[in-house]
């Protein structure tokens, strides 16, 4: 069984998307686990399906596997993902981050103790998908959540929808993410 399986949903983000992909080579510390990232495009327009059919024969650590969902909206393509994946611990990240180079191990040793279902971890701005320096105004005009609890694990509410991991079975016991929101891509 795989250890993890990382979900990005994608649509029209193909050079945020590349961004993301390359900070996913740089993970560290992940040892012995088995990792398969899993990239859904949401029937983009600009090339992002042709991207990841070629990405496949670049060198990761882990399997790649590209899929394709035609119903529109985040949740059905993150849907598709869960459907998928086949590891035990979930992995959700959004076309357009870069994550740290300790991100999935971050995320992997919250599960070791057994005692976490879900993690949040941080979401800070940084500069946005057209390459500007996060502006606070636009941060709450898009209602962009901003998640820093420091290093500390504390236990939480609710989680954002990126940057988050949850064991397989609160699907089982939850369901899946509710695609009658509509189109989040566009939020």
């Amino acid at each position: 069984m795989v250890d993890a399986s990382i979900i990005v949903a994608t649509f029209n983000r193909i050079e945020s998307l590349q961004k993301l992909l390359t900070s996913l080579r740089r993970q560290k510390g992940v040892g012995s686990c088995t990792v398969e990232l899993l990239v859904v495009d949401n029937s983009s327009t600009d090339g992002t399906w042709e991207y990841l059919r070629k990405e496949q024969t670049y060198a990761m650590d882990y399997s790649f596997r590209p899929l394709q969902e035609s119903q529109r909206g985040k949740a059905s393509a993150l849907n598709k993902g869960v459907r998928a994946a086949k590891g035990r611990i979930l992995v959700i990240a959004d076309d357009d981050v870069e994550v740290c180079a300790e991100w999935l191990s971050g995320h992997l040793e919250c599960y070791r103790t057994g005692f976490f279902d879900a993690v949040q971890g941080r979401v800070l701005p940084g500069v946005d998908w057209e390459g500007r320096p996060a502006d606070p105004r636009r941060i709450r005009e898009y209602n962009i959540p901003i998640v820093d609890y420091g290093d500390k694990i504390r236990e939480i509410r609710a989680l954002t929808g990126t940057n988050m991991s949850f064991k397989r079975e609160v699907v089982d016991r939850v369901g899946f993410f509710d695609s009658q929101l509509g189109d989040l891509h566009n939020a």
